[in-house]
């Protein structure tokens, strides 16, 4: 996946904030879609 568990364990524990990136290849390694979305006020 490109990403090491470590990392990963990180991000699902919330002791880090992923970059974008990382996000990215999780979403390609489990086959899915990801949509974002901004909003302002």
């Amino acid at each position: 996946m490109g990403v090491k568990k470590a990392q990963i364990s990180k991000i699902e524990n919330s002791f880090t904030n992923a970059r974008f990136e990382t996000i990215l290849k999780v979403f390609r390694a489990l086959n899915t879609k990801v949509k974002f979305t901004v909003e302002t006020n």
